[in-house]
């Protein structure tokens, strides 16, 4: 399972999540990252996996590639989406 699935199932889950500490385990997650996700904060900069985990569980990607890279709008709800390129969070909406 690679860092996103991982943060999908985080955000579905109730209480303790495993799939939290199998990120941990991995190193996929600093310490400021580990503070945002418990936060449900989202930065600029931030890498695609680690603002699911703090907004998650998103209903749809919606994917485009060009020249300049791969861009993604994650919608987590009809209110929230999140907005990456090339796995870095760009900006949100809330």
């Amino acid at each position: 399972m690679d860092n996103l699935e991982l943060c999908q199932l985080h955000s579905s889950a109730e209480g303790n999540s495993p799939y939290l500490a199998e990120l941990v385990k991995r190193g996929a997650l600093t310490n400021q990252e580990l503070e945002d996700i418990s936060s449900e904060t989202i930065r600029t900069g931030m890498k695609t996996y680690v603002a699911v985990c703090s907004w998650g569980p998103y209903e749809s990607i919606n994917s485009s590639g060009g020249i300049y890279g791969d861009t993604e709008q994650i919608v987590i709800s009809l209110s929230q989406y999140i907005y990456t390129e090339n796995g870095r969070v760009t900006q949100w909406q809330q």
